[in-house]
């Protein structure tokens, strides 16, 4: 078995990293998620508009993990520039791969912060919104009337039952063609920061004493006065009974909204401690978290866009993967600390930064590498960010993969094994492919070559791109770089 060196342990490490981020992404101004053009004024029409709240918190989550998973897709295409390519097109691509995933990493994460609360808050408005439709079959249940008799007749030897007059109908009383027609058109207008939510609740009926059929109510007169009206109070020698029939409800329009700026959470305008349905108290507690939630999406604005090359190449997220570059190409990366200078001269360098095209040559670089399954096929497909994230993933494995191997073959190699083998070497022992270098006392067993002869092996059969100027860099650790920079 071949020894497994540490660029080989790393590069096996970044194939990892790159199918955990891939699957996790497939898995997860003001936010405009009130309609406010309109008031509705019945339960119908409330329970409308909060269906309409909640669809629209769904529509932003779902948007936002539909643009990390287009971002990903981008993410992958650096992957495999990086691991397909030597050079400034590897050290270019790493830095993008870098910068990408730290600002898709911020999305993920702003994402996963609101996600429970969101779903939360979609479960309190779908509970709020079902209370409202009930509102509105209740409301619509009336009490039947009795036309009046003879008392003896009309109570009958067990009494008269009360009875409703109908209990439901075989359609919902919340008619989606007639919603329209149960709003004011008025625009609604913030309070404290927020939109008001118009709902309704049911209150008792109240009671009637008109000379008619209104009720529901018992009323008794003179023999033959009272069919199916209610007769005058003044009437004596009352011999006949009748009940009138009527709701025993009726619907209250109850706004919440903030109560002030320090106290932005929806309470009602008008409290109601009893004899209201629902209890205040439990749409209070179903909206108690949308406030905070709406403040919340209004800053989840993530693009797929932003982790394009040309808009990368401007962004802090890219400055600090160059400054990493930069870092580890010390003996002692702690302890460096790059200038802006050397930053943007390796930013000009890698990825054009001051052209009018910047990112553009790099990008084009990237994306005609061929695809695994052109190489499999034999086709003409190249990588690009137009392919789902399968794809990407394999071609960036294969490419991994074949770097890998040409690693284990060089670990077979003798002069692979001297440079470790030597340090641990005493003078007397320092021979064959080993020799002392510095004072017989302070001086250390090296493999012959040194530093030079490593170079060398790495860039056996290569052309190094990478020799001139005083920001060049030596990239044999590139490997390293592409796993340290998926950390940032």
């Amino acid at each position: 078995m071949p020894h497994l060196t540490h660029a080989h342990w790393v590069r096996r490490f970044l194939l990892y990293v790159l199918l955990q981020t891939a699957l996790s992404a497939t898995c997860t101004g003001s936010s405009d998620i009130h309609r406010i053009d309109s008031i509705p004024t019945t339960p119908c029409a409330a329970a409308a508009d909060l269906k309409h709240v909640a669809r629209q918190i769904n529509e932003k989550l779902k948007s936002q993990r539909s643009n990390i998973r287009a971002a990903m897709q981008t993410l992958l295409t650096y992957a495999v520039g990086a691991a397909a390519n030597t050079g400034d097109t590897s050290l270019g691509a790493s830095a993008l791969l870098a910068a990408a995933g730290n600002k898709i990493t911020s999305a993920q994460q702003a994402l996963s912060n609101i996600d429970d609360e969101a779903h939360e808050v979609i479960a309190g408005l779908s509970s709020v919104a079902g209370i409202q439709e009930t509102l509105a079959e209740v409301n619509s249940t009336e009490i039947a009337s009795k036309n009046g008799e003879a008392r003896g007749t009309w109570l009958l030897r067990t009494g008269t039952p009360i009875t409703l007059k109908s209990l439901g109908t075989g359609t919902s009383a919340c008619n989606p063609s007639t919603l329209e027609d149960d709003r004011q058109k008025t625009a609604k207008e913030l309070k404290d920061g927020l939109y008001p939510i118009t709902l309704f609740q049911l209150k008792k009926a109240d009671t009637t004493t008109a000379q008619d059929a209104s009720g529901p109510r018992i009323c008794a007169g003179t023999g033959g006065s009272v069919n199916t009206n209610c007769p005058a109070n003044s009437q004596s020698d009352q011999t006949d009974l009748l009940m009138t029939g009527g709701k025993l409800t009726k619907t209250d329009k109850i706004v919440y909204q903030p109560l002030s700026a320090s106290d932005q959470q929806y309470k009602p305008a008008v409290r109601a401690a009893a004899d209201v349905m629902p209890p205040q108290a439990v749409v209070i507690a179903a909206l108690s978290k949308l406030h905070t939630l709406t403040q919340k999406l209004s800053k989840l604005s993530f693009k797929a866009s932003e982790v394009q090359a040309k808009n990368l190449i401007k962004s802090d997220a890219l400055e600090a993967a160059l400054k990493n570059l930069i870092k580890l190409q010390n003996s002692n990366p702690k302890e460096t600390n790059p200038d802006t200078s050397e930053i943007t001269k390796l930013k000009n360098r890698l990825h054009g930064a001051e052209s009018e095209k910047a990112g553009q040559a790099l990008w084009a670089a990237i994306t005609k590498i061929p695809s695994s399954n052109a190489i499999a096929a034999g086709t003409d497909d190249t990588t690009s960010d137009n392919q789902n994230i399968a794809q990407l993933t394999e071609t960036a494995g294969y490419y991994i993969s074949k770097a890998t191997k040409t690693t284990s073959k060089q670990a077979q190699c003798p002069s692979n094994k001297a440079e470790p083998a030597c340090a641990t070497l005493s003078r007397e022992k320092c021979t064959d492919l080993c020799e002392w270098q510095g004072s017989e006392e302070k001086g250390k067993c090296q493999a012959k070559g040194g530093e030079k002869e490593e170079v060398k092996e790495q860039n056996d059969g290569k052309t190094n791109t990478n020799t001139t100027g005083s920001n060049s860099f030596v990239i044999k650790k590139a490997p390293l770089w592409l796993a340290v920079l998926l950390t940032l």
